[in-house]
């Protein structure tokens, strides 16, 4: 079964300089898919160091929320 409606949003942050990482902002898409019995969300979300290009990463996420399925694979 497929997935069904999802919604989309976004979110720019920079690591705390105590987390060791590089202080650059990080954009992360997320895409919220309800699964078809309305009790379960899955959640899926593109982190990237590149925020310039969040069309992009939007694009690549709604194609991956496109071929999301709930269907058992065995």
């Amino acid at each position: 079964m497929a997935a069904g409606p999802a919604t989309f949003s976004e979110s720019t942050a920079t690591p705390g300089s105590e987390s060791g990482l590089p202080q650059r902002p990080l954009l992360q898409v997320h895409a919220h898919l309800p699964h078809p019995d309305c009790r379960r969300l899955a959640v899926l979300t593109l982190t990237t160091t590149a925020p310039a290009r969040r069309e992009e990463y939007r694009t690549i996420l709604r194609a991956i929320t496109e071929s999301v399925s709930f269907e058992s694979p065995g």
